[in-house]
């Protein structure tokens, strides 16, 4: 065995420094921890790996990983099995390594347990590799599920405090079965954690995703390849993460998914708790488990699975920018057990849906929403959708500081009340400078969100007799600053008895039956400053069912201004359809004045009248004297 001290050249200024080698080989490497001049560095090949893209070298890097440290791989093809490592190890690579998987391995396993080429199985461990390629040599696996991965970290026989620490950096990985890092944490409340970094990472197909109908696969329960599976209490950190699915994929067949949080644990109460933050800018393209048929061609659904998803009892989920192309399912999913969802930019062209927070089916809704910027181009909708349990089991908050929706927005599920932007069974719900262009059903929708904020509203054009802005119960409804244009329903739609809306600073055109339908009866219902301009149809601008009403400077060239319900106590003033009022000394001379119009004496005497009306409009039409006053 041959081994040489080298000497680490400082560039810890650029988080990167250089190892000479010797000979006029220098090897970028990344910085984790200062590593000192004289340290140990074991060549793989001394140790009998050839990299020559035939031979088998797993016995090689064994016998690497047994004694640790800082492992130096020339360039070349490492054919391997499956290594495991129980020591602290750093893998440097030099420009052109790729690690292989050895032909004809059975890696199958129930779950995701397959055999990792790595496997991190001693507590407490630092695992690192830097700049290679990892060939997953699909078409020579001989499994029916098959399963393996790159790198396995699985829970410990001995629980230690010591975390589990993973880093790859600028690697490349394509042609896996199962998927590509499987990273496990502690199933039973946080005893211990596994803490990773994947950065500057390229992740590109693995074997399609499987159902029961696909002929080929007889015993397959139906499931999707993950290239990144992240399982109970682990903390992954990403930057520049990329993924993409270039294959096709027919019926009983799916697309990988990009990530994928969840829980290994039996009781999910215990498990679960997954964090991840990716940093950077996430890149996804093509990727998702669709809504398409498997077992025997019954179409379930709810097992569709995003790109990226927080399926069970996760912790947080954080994304500084997205960039979400193509996607055959959810860009970004969770489960509403997750307790914080934050999107900060985001720009998603032509993916089945959108941002999505459905429904718990682990535990009591906890989530938090907050999304930055969203800007959106075709795709199915909805686009953003957040969805607690029920009315009794809420999401806490959600707040969109910015969405611009525009492109053909389609709806391949047939979905008939349905917002391209949509909130349900929400405590909170805040939206500003939201723009909706060209949405097939509701261009916004809320249905039991009890309270509802939006403003700086724009909704133009929909393909079918639907709402552009359209609610459903809660217990506050405040809509301010909106412009809602070109629709073939109601500009405006709300319905089912929320306790208090407001409608205020916004016009409505081109709508269709009613500019503002207020179909309440136990509402406080305000409506000021609306313009509604050109209502076809029924010809309606404002319509309120019951309750207490308050119309107040509202504008209408409607043939019916407003319509109130049966027993409604109305209030109305100021609107375009009342009487003017004014002040003056006489009747008027001049200007234009419709039927009702008042101007009332600025000096009024004993004797004398309160002031002047019109009876027939004109220019300046006809006054009379009104209201006597005693002598």
């Amino acid at each position: 065995m041959v081994t040489r001290s080298n000497t680490w050249q400082d560039a810890y200024s650029t988080g990167r420094a250089t190892l000479d080698l010797g000979d006029g080989i220098k090897v970028p490497i990344p910085i984790v921890g200062l590593v000192g001049k004289g340290d140990l560095v074991l060549n793989i090949k001394d140790h009998g790996a050839t990299g020559n893209g035939s031979a088998d070298d797993t016995s090689a890097f064994q016998a690497v990983a047994n004694i640790g440290g800082i492992i130096y791989v020339p360039a070349g093809t490492y054919v391997i099995n499956s290594v495991t490592l129980t020591k602290d190890a750093t893998f440097i690579c030099q420009p052109g390594v790729t690690f292989k998987r050895k032909n004809a391995v059975a890696v199958a396993s129930a779950g995701w347990a397959g055999a990792g080429m790595f496997e991190v199985a001693s507590a407490g461990l630092t695992v690192q590799f830097s700049d290679f390629a990892y060939d997953g040599n699909s078409a020579n696996q001989t499994t029916v599920e098959p399963g393996g991965v790159f790198l396995k970290v699985a829970p410990p026989a001995a629980v230690t405090s010591s975390p589990t620490t993973i880093h790859l950096s600028r690697g490349k990985f394509a042609n896996g079965t199962l998927g590509y890092v499987l990273l496990r944490g502690d199933d039973v409340q946080r005893r211990y954690e596994t803490i990773a970094h994947i950065n500057d990472c390229h992740f590109t197909d693995t074997v399609y995703g499987k159902g029961a109908s696909d002929p080929g696969t007889p015993s397959a329960l139906g499931y999707a390849p993950t290239y990144v599976m992240v399982m109970d209490y682990v903390r992954l950190r990403t930057h520049n993460f990329r993924a993409e699915w270039n294959s096709t994929t027919a019926t009983g067949q799916y697309a990988a998914c990009a990530l994928n949080g969840t829980y290994w644990g039996g009781v999910y109460a215990n498990s679960g708790e997954s964090f991840i933050y990716m940093h950077g800018t996430t890149s996804i393209r093509g990727l998702g488990r669709a809504l398409k048929k498997f077992d025997n061609d019954a179409l379930f659904t709810n097992n569709a699975i995003g790109a990226i998803d927080m399926y069970g009892n996760a912790d947080t989920l954080f994304i500084e920018s997205l960039n979400a192309k193509d996607c055959q399912f959810v860009p970004v999913r969770a489960k509403g057990s997750l307790k914080s969802y934050t999107i900060q930019t985001a720009s998603l062209t032509n993916n089945w849906r959108g941002l999505q927070v459905g429904p718990s089916s682990t535990g009591a809704c906890e989530t938090v929403v907050k999304v930055g910027s969203v800007v959106i181009n075709g795709g199915s909708m909805p686009q953003i959708e957040f969805l607690g349990t029920s009315t009794t089991d809420r999401l806490k908050s959600v707040t969109i500081d910015a969405a611009h929706i525009s492109g053909t927005q389609t709806n391949p599920e047939g979905l008939a009340i349905m917002g391209t932007i949509r909130a349900r069974n929400v405590i909170r719900f805040s939206g500003r400078s939201l723009s909706v262009s060209g949405a097939p059903v509701h261009g916004i929708e809320t249905l039991d969100v009890q309270f509802v904020y939006l403003n700086g509203i724009s909704v133009d054009g929909l393909s079918t007799s639907t709402s552009g802005i359209y609610n459903s119960g809660g217990d506050l409804y405040q809509l301010e600053g909106f412009n809602v244009t070109a629709t073939l329903g109601a500009g405006i739609n709300v319905t089912t008895n929320p306790k208090k809306v407001v409608i205020r600073d916004g016009r409505v055109s081109s709508a269709t039956d009613y500019g503002v339908f207020c179909n309440t009866t136990t509402s406080e219902l305000l409506v000021q400053s609306v313009d509604v301009d050109t209502v076809s149809g029924l010809n309606r601008a404002f319509y309120g069912a019951g309750g207490n009403v308050s119309f107040i400077g509202n504008k209408s060239n409607a043939t019916t201004h407003l319509l109130v319900g049966a027993g409604t106590r109305k209030r109305e003033r100021d609107n375009s359809w009342n009487a003017a009022e004014a002040t003056g000394t006489a009747a008027p001379t001049s200007g234009t004045y419709s039927v009702g119009d008042k101007v009332y004496a600025t000096a009024p005497i004993a004797g004398g009248t309160i002031g002047w009306v019109c009876t027939t409009a004109g220019t300046p039409g006809t006054w009379k004297t009104f209201g006597a006053i005693a002598a």
